[in-house]
């Protein structure tokens, strides 16, 4: 085993598995329905699982900074990512439910409605309500959209093409690829 992992590059593969080991133990926590993890106590083993994630990902880190690794060592670390994040793409979103307000946001576009206007519970907005998005808005009794502008223009591109979290979640993680290519392309600016 020690033979296995004496390469820096299988050594990057172990913590990438770990990585997403941790955060599909991660996800088994959550209670679904659930605003949070579903209890205080969860909530705790939810943070301690985290943690090790965090030391992992640390220790990962470290190695890419101090050991001389292949070329493809960057698709290691891009598949693990992007493993990762199709585990995240069909669970449903906990620790925050502001993705279901970016949704309506769209949806509320797509109508031709000013999202700025109405409150989510506003009878005007009565025939855009539907069981999957409204029940899930918050403070959709009391405050109309705290989005600003530029984030209101994602929403309404999105709500003209798809009506779900899934379409949102898609979106968001085009624009983490986005800021993965610039980042890559500033790395290789810097020789890197």
């Amino acid at each position: 085993m020690t033979r296995l992992l004496a390469s820096p590059a299988h050594r990057l593969a172990a913590r990438g598995l770990g990585l997403l080991v941790v955060n599909v133990g991660a996800l088994a926590i959550h209670v679904p329905g659930a605003d949070t993890v579903g209890s205080v106590a969860r909530a705790n083993v939810f943070v301690g699982v985290v943690a090790v994630g965090l030391g992992i990902y640390l220790l990962a880190v470290r190695l890419v900074l101090r050991e001389r690794l292949p070329p493809a060592a960057l698709w290691t670390i891009l598949g693990f990512a992007v493993v990762m994040r199709a585990a995240l793409l069909p669970a449903p979103p906990f620790l925050s439910g502001d993705i279901y307000r970016y949704v309506w946001d769209g949806q509320v576009q797509a109508a031709g409605i000013n999202p700025y206007r109405y409150i989510p519970a506003d009878p005007a907005l009565e025939r855009l309500r539907d069981a999957a998005v409204y029940p899930l808005i918050n403070r959709k009794d009391y405050a109309p959209t705290i989005y600003p502008p530029a984030a209101q223009m994602v929403f309404a591109a999105v709500g003209q093409v798809s009506h779900g979290v899934t379409g949102m979640k898609l979106a968001m993680l085009g624009f983490e690829a986005l800021g993965v290519l610039a980042m890559l392309a500033i790395l290789r600016g810097a020789g890197r």
